[in-house]
C-alpha cells in the first residue's frame, strides 16, 4: 500500500523521477505476492533435507526455472520489466507450493483445518490492514510537501501498522503477535540486565 511514497522517499531526486518512481512501485508490486511463499519455500527445503532428501527441492528448482522462463517469455512483452519480476514471483510461489503440496502427500500432516483456519485469520488481517493504509496513504500523503515530513509520516505509519496489525491479530484469535511481543520483551529485559 505504501510502495509509491517509500520508493519515493528512497530514489525519487537527482534523474529518478517520477516516472522512475511508478515504474520502480510496480516492479516492487509484482514481486510482493511471493514473499510468503519465499518464507514457506526456505522452511521447506530444510524439511526436506531433515528427511534426507536433498534432490527433490533441486529437482523442484528445475522445473520452476523452466517456468520462469516461460512466464517470462509470455510476460515481458505485454508488462515490460514487471513482467520479469511477475515471473519470477510465479516460479519461486510455485517452488514453495510444491514442496509443500509433496511434503503433505508425504503424510507429514502440516496442512490441516486448523493452519487453513490460521491462514484465513493472518489474511483477513493484512486485508484489512491495507485498507487502513490505503486511508491512511489517500489522506495524509498528499499533505506531505518535503522529504523530511514524507519520512516522519512514513515511520509514524509502519509504527502504527504494526501496532494495528497486532490488535488485529488479537482481536481475530491469532495469537503469534503476543509471542512476537513477548519475544521483543525478553530481548529488551535481557539487554538491560548487566
Amino acid at each position: 500500500m505504501l510502495r509509491e511514497p517509500l520508493v519515493q522517499l528512497l530514489f525519487e531526486r537527482g534523474r529518478f523521477g517520477e516516472v522512475e518512481t511508478v515504474r520502480t512501485s510496480l516492479v516492487f508490486l509484482a514481486y510482493a505476492p511471493q514473499l510468503p511463499f519465499t518464507a514457506l519455500d526456505q522452511l521447506l527445503i530444510v524439511a526436506f533435507y531433515a528427511r534426507k532428501d536433498t534432490r527433490t527441492p533441486v529437482a523442484i528448482g528445475v522445473v520452476t526455472v523452466v517456468l520462469y522462463l516461460v512466464s517470462a517469455l509470455l510476460l515481458i512483452g505485454p508488462f515490460d520489466v514487471v513482467g520479469l519480476a511477475l515471473a519470477n514471483a510465479i516460479q519461486n510461489s510455485a517452488h514453495g507450493l510444491i514442496l509443500l503440496a509433496l511434503l503433505e502427500r508425504a503424510g507429514t500432516g502440516l496442512l490441516d483445518s486448523a493452519f487453513a483456519l490460521w491462514i484465513l485469520r493472518v489474511l483477513l488481517a493484512s486485508v484489512l490492514l491495507g485498507g487502513v493504509l490505503w486511508f491512511a496513504n489517500a489522506t495524509l500523503l498528499p499533505a506531505v510537501s518535503s522529504t523530511v515530513a514524507l519520512a516522519a509520516t512514513l515511520g509514524a505509519m509502519a509504527a502504527a501498522s504494526v501496532l494495528v496489525y497486532l490488535v488485529l491479530l488479537e482481536i481475530l484469535g491469532v495469537r503469534d503477535g503476543r509471542q512476537v511481543l513477548a519475544v521483543v520483551r525478553a530481548r529488551l529485559t535481557r539487554s538491560r540486565t548487566p
